[in-house]
């Protein structure tokens, strides 16, 4: 059993549990962006929900360069040319993705257009790290050190409960003011620490 089959075993696995499934694929121009059509076509023929994300400055490589990101709209125009014409869902504004399907499919799309769409005022996502660093965005660095306050013993369900709200109310403006301000570079964050 090569690579591929044993991803698509472990999708079909997981959705046989009652699992939500949902495939995340970071398109990056020159590299995989021939590949959205082959993923829309997947969620059409399967039902899954693929969701798009454009490529953000969060790599651990320092690759990130704003030509490498291929937009929203691009991959919206490729796969209504060469799959289907797709059909907004109207999902929830707070979400990452915008929802779309096909008329005649449950195959679900979504896209996250962080860097041509920044939707940070909308976004209500929080993240605790592996290492107990507390996120309120992607590209806050390091964050709020949650580890050292769990491990006082001194620190109750309260005194936590205020610091997380504290934390919460400093929430950065995002990645819009880090366009807004000409500070994009590589590797403002890395995703793999962060938890994807």
């Amino acid at each position: 059993m090569d690579g591929l089959d044993r991803v698509l075993t472990s999708i079909k696995a997981a959705d046989n549990v009652g699992l939500k499934v949902k495939i995340n694929a970071v398109v990056i121009r020159g590299w995989n962006d021939d590949e959205v059509v082959d993923f829309a076509r997947f969620a059409r023929d399967t039902g899954y929900t693929v969701r798009f994300i454009e490529f953000m400055p969060l790599d651990g490589t320092g690759i990130w360069t704003p030509d490498l990101v291929f937009s929203k709209r691009e991959m919206i125009q490729r796969i209504n040319k060469n799959v289907k014409e797709l059909v907004p869902l109207n999902n929830n504004n707070s979400e990452p993705a915008t929802l779309y399907s096909f008329a005649d499919s449950e195959g679900t799309l979504g896209f996250i257009p962080s860097m041509t769409e920044p939707f940070c005022n909308k976004c209500d996502r929080l993240r605790l790290t592996s290492d107990g660093r507390f996120l309120t965005c992607l590209f806050e660095d390091p964050g709020y050190d949650l580890k050292q306050l769990l491990r006082n013993r001194k620190s109750d369900d309260d005194a936590i409960r205020k610091y997380i709200l504290q934390c919460t109310k400093k929430k950065p403006e995002g990645i819009v003011s880090i366009i807004r301000t000409n500070k994009l570079r590589p590797a403002l964050n890395i995703m793999h620490r962060i938890g994807g």
